[in-house]
């Protein structure tokens, strides 16, 4: 039988895992955010030259900082043209958010449930949309 520190050292480190998966998606998508607004990433990411060929741009609907009405309206103003509309994306057959495709490779999605560090509320959800984002699948 593991001694209870044995068991509390087990927790601690994938407490710990945990705290450093979710900065790194947390930075990921800071990437992404500073793409979406035209800002330069490439100095950035090492071995990476050019512009960055596509973009995402999140949202919460829980974040009371950054309304994801807010971001609708300046995506609105970028006037880009919608190439697939605002729908529903599942992760284990439940809609975790919805997202709409614009043209010039950009895609905008919200987390539902998701607050203002949408990966600190929704980890699993976060780290779904952006590997299949990343990874160029349809949400």
């Amino acid at each position: 039988m593991a001694s209870p520190s044995h068991h509390e050292q087990n927790l601690s480190m994938i407490n710990y895992c945990k705290w450093v998966g979710l900065r790194i998606v947390f930075l990921l998508m800071i990437l992404s955010r500073l793409a979406a607004a035209s800002y330069s990433t490439v100095k950035y990411l090492p071995g990476f030259s050019g512009s960055l060929p596509f973009k995402l741009e999140t949202g919460g609907d829980h974040d009371m900082v950054v309304s994801y009405l807010g971001t609708l309206s300046w995506i609105k103003a970028l006037n880009f043209t919608i190439i697939d509309e605002w729908r529903p994306w599942l992760v284990d057959d439940q809609v975790a958010g919805y997202s709409t495709e614009y043209s010039k490779n950009f895609t905008f999605a919200t987390v539902k449930g998701g607050g203002h560090t949408a990966p600190e509320y929704k980890p699993k959800e976060c780290f779904s949309m952006f590997k299949r984002w990343i990874s160029h699948e349809p949400l």
